[in-house]
């Protein structure tokens, strides 16, 4: 094969993956994938959060794991409490 037809060919092949690829990121335009989390209201997706990390906190896990969990779910918690407390507003 000579250099002529490998370049035909590798150029050919870029354009279509060029087209592949506008024509992927067309319908990804125009049908975003629905989510779980895209679907829940962030209020309740906050409280999830919150769950989720006391839950992990909860489990047998070492302590350089489990330290760090019950930090973050005890700052989720209270800023939790706080935004209802304020009406809603998070706190900064």
């Amino acid at each position: 094969m000579n250099t002529t037809t490998a370049s035909i060919r590798r150029d050919s092949l870029l354009l279509r993956m060029a087209m592949d690829r506008q024509q992927l990121a067309n319908d990804l335009a125009r049908h975003p994938q629905l989510t779980a989390v895209s679907l829940m209201d962030p209020a309740m997706r906050d409280w999830l959060v919150t769950a989720a990390l006391w839950g992990l906190s909860a489990l047998r896990l070492p302590a350089f794991v489990k330290v760090p969990l019950r930090s973050a779910a005890s700052i989720s918690l209270r800023n939790r409490v706080s935004a209802l407390i304020n009406g809603g507003r998070p706190r900064p």
